[in-house]
Parts: structure tokens; C-alpha cells; sequence
């Protein structure tokens, strides 16, 4: 299992939907391997606070992860598996559960953010000859929680690694600058870039978007998800807070003119609205081309947030103990 942004999603050995899959099967884990920073979801976090599971940390770093002080040892290396596989029936058990879960994400109605994630990560992983930055909050984790796609690797780009990279900021301040650093890769690598935001990442580095008298903007897309406000919070113990209460300090509404920024800093514009019926079609046309300088605006009714996220693991237990 993997995060976005950890070089793995995607990748070979890779099983969709870990949220979702150590909610429900999480119990049946008594060691596990880390290797970088998995941090981005409560699962993942859970699992590594259990007291009765082996946490081997795989580090060269003295900063290693170890959140909650239950590494069991560290190592600076691992050998590759041996052939065959210990517990080979145990893995091909979750692989098809997750095959199971994403038969089930396809019948389900998603939040508008996560189908916009969705599309975003399918026209990657098909053609990876673009760079992917994903914002923090609740983009990097729809993509987490929907994306099952594998990435789709040459017999060119397998040896060399010839794709673009997935990149994701962390951290307290993990919405801060996303946008220059799309710009930055784009520039660093040679690359086109597609970065996904949410509308308050998107406002946080607005400036990002002016380029220097006489430039074009690079060939990044910007893809916002504009539920007005930081809806992630709803989705979260804040959202039980004092309506007024949630609206003022966490949702942060706002009433931004998109087409007049994207303009006044040379960017073209586009508009996808999932209140039309034609949203989904739209948004994949656009994305089919190669980014080139677009803000694409989704906008995002996510007022019923929590209970479409709860859906998206509740529903597929029913549908696992069906074929388990």
C-alpha cells in the first residue's frame, strides 16, 4: 500500500483503496514496513498506533518515521522478496478485495471533489508524460480514496522511470505555495504539469500565477475544486461545531471571480460545474489535453461531505462480506 505522492501509487504491486481496505481488514495486520512518511490518513495512522503490530521502520535517516514510538526496529535496507512469495494466498485475498472496492466506488454516487480527483488521476496514470502535483486537504486524499488506476508504463519508461513524478507538500503549512511549486517543476524538469487544489490552496498562492511582463505562463493546469471554503473541516469533528460557528473559522466562505483572475494574469479559463449534467464529459475533454498555461474551475457542492465520504467506506463492507 502506498500514498499518492510516495513513488509507489500506481506502481507494480501496488493495492488500491488503503484507506478504505485497513478500515475494514486492518485487524488482520500484525507486521508492517514503512518506508518514507505515511502520515496523510487516519487508517494508516491507526494501524501504526496498535500496540499488536510489529512496525519495522525502513530509514537512512536518523529522522525516521515513528509517530508514535512502536518501531520495533529500524533497518537502512531490505532485501527483495523471495520467489515465490511468503503468504501468497494471504496478498491475492486483498488484492481482490480491492478489486472488489472499486467495482463497488463504481456504482456509488462520489463527492464532487472525488470524482474530479478521479479524473484527474485515470488521464495521468494513461499517459504519465506530465508531472502531478497534488494540493493538501481534501484533493491529495479523494485521489487516496478513489483512484485504482494503475500507471501505465512503457517497456521504455520501465527501466529508466521515463514519467513524470507525483509530488505533494506536507506538513502544517502544506497549502502554501502548491501552485509555484507546479511552476517550479514544470521549469526544473522540462515537463508539463497538472496540479489539483482546493480553493483555499488555490487562494493562499494566487500571486504564483503572475508571470513576468512578456512571459506565457508555463505549461502547468491549474485544476481547482471550489466548494467554497475548507470543507474538509466538515468532514472532521469541526463539522459539529456551532453552524455559525463552523462557517466563520473553518469553512472561510468565499465568493471568488475566477474567470476575472485567470485573466487578469494572461492563464485561460475554463469552467466545469457538477450541477450539469454534462460536467463529467466536460472535464475529461479538457483534461485529455496537454496542460498549457489553464485555471479549469470545478465547482464542488460538498455541503453533505461527511456522509458521502462515511459512504465510501460503509457501503463497500457490504459489498466485501458478500465475498469474502
Amino acid at each position: 500500500m502506498a500514498e499518492p505522492s510516495s513513488g509507489a501509487f500506481g506502481m507494480p504491486g501496488w493495492i488500491a483503496h488503503q484507506q478504505q481496505m485497513l478500515t475494514h481488514f486492518g485487524d488482520e495486520v500484525e507486521q508492517v514496513v514503512v518506508l518514507g512518511h505515511p502520515s496523510l490518513s487516519r487508517p494508516v495512522t491507526r494501524l501504526l498506533a496498535k500496540d499488536d503490530v510489529r512496525v519495522i521502520v525502513c530509514s537512512q535517516k536518523p529522522d525516521y518515521t515513528d509517530v508514535f514510538g512502536n518501531a520495533s526496529v529500524v533497518v537502512d535496507s531490505i532485501k527483495p522478496a523471495v520467489s515465490p512469495m511468503p503468504m501468497q494466498d494471504w496478498a491475492e485475498k486483498w488484492v481482490q478485495r480491492s478489486a472488489q472496492i472499486t467495482r463497488q466506488l463504481s456504482a456509488l454516487k462520489l463527492p464532487d471533489g472525488a470524482r474530479a480527483a478521479k479524473s484527474v488521476w485515470a488521464h495521468y496514470a494513461s499517459d504519465p508524460s506530465h508531472a502531478l502535483v497534488l494540493g493538501a486537504s481534501n484533493p491529495i486524499r479523494f485521489v487516496d480514496l478513489v483512484a485504482s488506476e494503475p500507471i501505465k508504463l512503457s517497456a521504455k519508461a520501465l527501466p529508466a522511470m521515463e514519467i513524470g513524478p507525483v509530488h505533494a507538500a506536507r506538513g502544517q503549512a502544506g497549502i502554501d505555495g502548491t501552485i509555484a511549486t507546479a511552476k517550479g517543476i514544470s521549469v526544473g524538469l522540462d515537463m508539463p504539469v497538472r496540479v489539483l487544489v482546493g480553493d483555499l490552496t488555490f487562494m493562499h498562492d494566487m500571486n504564483s500565477l503572475i508571470n513576468r511582463a512578456g512571459e506565457q505562463p508555463p505549461n502547468v493546469d491549474v485544476v481547482v475544486i471550489d466548494d467554497r471554503g475548507g470543507r474538509i473541516f466538515k468532514s472532521l469533528e469541526h463539522g459539529l461545531a456551532d453552524a455559525d460557528l463552523y462557517e466563520r473559522f473553518f469553512a472561510i466562505g468565499h465568493d471568488l471571480d475566477y474567470r476575472a483572475l485567470a485573466e487578469s494574469a494572461g492563464w485561460e479559463y475554463l469552467s466545469i460545474d457538477y450541477q450539469d449534467t454534462e460536467a463529467e464529459s466536460d472535464l475529461d475533454q479538457a483534461l485529455s489535453a496537454a496542460p498549457s498555461g489553464r485555471i479549469i474551475h470545478v465547482r464542488a457542492n460538498h455541503e453533505n461531505i461527511r456522509d458521502e465520504i462515511r459512504s465510501l467506506f460503509s457501503d463497500n463492507v457490504q459489498e466485501l462480506k458478500r465475498n469474502a
